[in-house]
């Protein structure tokens, strides 16, 4: 049997922290690591790269994070909400001062 060749090995917290930096979660942590809840994490799942090894679905972290930040590239800044007095209370809602 020949030698091992040493530099072809990677050791195993050059892995672990590979796995932990880039690792794949199922749909709920996905929707916890974006901050949102699991019924919006599916309406966004169409635009999300997904792997199905078995019957689970599977995220990697690194496509939720560049899908993260496409998504806070283009969302429009409408500026605040209009001021809005409520005819019951008199009360004004939104806007600054």
């Amino acid at each position: 049997m020949k030698g091992i060749d040493r530099g072809a090995l990677i050791r195993i917290d050059e892995v672990l922290r590979y796995i932990a930096a880039d690792r794949y979660m199922d749909k709920s942590e996905s929707a916890q690591y974006l901050g949102v809840g699991v019924r919006t994490f599916e309406g966004w799942m169409d635009q999300i790269p997904k792997y199905r090894p078995g019957r689970k679905l599977l995220f990697k972290k690194s496509e939720l994070d560049a899908f993260n930040l496409h998504a806070i590239r283009t969302i429009r800044w409408l500026g605040p909400f209009p001021r809005h007095q409520s005819s019951s209370t008199g009360t004004v809602y939104g806007g600054g001062s």
